[in-house]
C-alpha cells in the first residue's frame, strides 16, 4: 500500500489548481526547417473551447467522488497550469531554458498570440467552474514559467488573460489563489491581475513581497522546496524565520516556494506540518 500524503494543514478546505488540461488541440505547427527541426510557421485549429470541455467531464467526474472520499483523503493541492504556462507548453512542445519559440510568437505574430491565449482562457475558465461544481472551495492558478518574462512583456501579453481567468474563476463564488515562479521582480503586475490569495516563490523574502502588495491580498508561501532535503534543525531554523517574517498578522497561508520535489523524505515533510504547529510568534 503507498503511504498516505500528509495533509497540509493550512488550508482549511481543499484546492485544486486548474487543471493542466494542454489543449494540444488548439494549436498546430504548420511548416518545419529540414536543418533544425525549428518551427516556421504556427496556425490555431479551428475547435471550440466546448469541445474541450466535454472531453475533460471525466475529471469532474473523479472530482466528485473524491469531495465523499473522508477528508484525510481528498487532494488538497494539485499542480496545474494557466494560460501562458500552457501555451508555451504547446508552442515549444515541452519545458525550454529559453522560450524562444513562445516569445518569437509574441513578438512576430501578436494577433495569432492573443487568439491562442483568449481558447486558453475560453477552455479553462469553464473546466475551473466545473471543478467548483465537483466541490472544489478554492481554485489555485499557478503559472511555473512567467518568470521568463521581463516586466513589460507580462502586462502587454499575459496580464489581461490571467485577468480575465481569474475573474471569471472568483464569479464562481470561491477563492482564488494567483501563483507565479520567478515574478518577484513583478509581483506588483501579477497581484494587480488578480487573487484573493498571491502565492509567492522563495527568492524573495515572504514580508517583502507582501509589502510589496500593501498587505492587499493574503500571502502564500514560500520556504524553498530543497529546504526540505536540510538537517532537521536547519529546516526548523527556516521554517521559523519564514513564520517570524510573517508575524501575527493574520492572511498567511504556509506553503513551498514551488512544487514539492519527487525525491523529498516523507518523514521532513510530516516534520514541518508539526514544526509550523509547533511554532509561536
Amino acid at each position: 500500500m503507498p503511504e498516505r500524503r500528509p495533509a497540509f494543514f493550512a488550508v482549511d478546505d481543499f484546492i485544486v489548481h486548474v487543471q493542466r488540461i494542454v489543449p494540444y488541440g488548439l494549436l498546430r505547427f504548420v511548416g518545419l526547417d529540414g536543418m533544425t527541426g525549428n518551427v516556421l510557421r504556427v496556425g490555431l485549429v479551428p475547435i471550440e473551447p466546448d469541445t474541450i470541455v466535454r472531453h475533460l467531464l471525466i475529471v469532474y467526474g473523479c472530482q466528485s467522488a473524491r469531495r465523499t472520499a473522508p477528508l484525510e483523503d481528498k487532494d488538497r493541492d494539485r499542480f496545474r497550469g494557466r494560460a501562458f504556462y500552457l501555451a508555451s507548453y504547446m508552442i515549444e512542445g515541452g519545458a525550454s531554458r529559453t522560450y524562444i519559440r513562445t516569445k518569437r510568437m509574441m513578438y512576430s505574430d501578436e494577433i495569432l498570440w492573443r487568439r491562442l491565449m483568449g481558447k486558453i482562457v475560453d477552455v479553462q475558465a469553464p473546466f475551473a467552474s466545473l471543478q467548483v461544481s465537483a466541490g472544489a472551495r478554492c481554485i489555485q492558478v499557478f503559472d511555473s514559467w512567467v518568470g521568463a518574462l521581463g516586466p513589460d512583456d507580462y502586462v502587454r501579453f499575459v496580464q489581461p488573460y490571467s485577468r480575465a481567468l481569474i475573474e471569471r474563476i472568483r464569479a464562481t463564488g470561491v477563492p482564488v489563489i494567483h501563483f507565479g515562479t520567478g515574478a518577484s521582480g513583478f509581483f506588483r503586475e501579477l497581484h494587480a491581475a488578480g487573487g484573493d490569495v498571491m502565492g509567492v516563490d522563495w527568492r524573495i523574502n515572504i514580508d517583502q513581497a507582501w509589502m510589496d502588495i500593501s498587505y492587499r491580498s493574503a500571502i502564500q508561501g514560500n520556504l524553498d522546496p530543497v529546504a526540505l532535503f536540510a538537517p532537521l534543525p536547519e529546516l526548523r531554523a527556516k521554517v521559523h524565520e519564514l513564520l517570524k517574517r510573517t508575524g501575527v498578522r493574520p492572511g498567511h497561508i504556509f506553503n513551498l516556494g514551488h512544487g514539492i520535489l519527487p525525491e523529498t523524505p516523507v518523514e521532513n515533510v510530516k516534520a514541518v506540518v508539526e514544526m509550523v504547529r509547533e511554532f509561536r510568534p
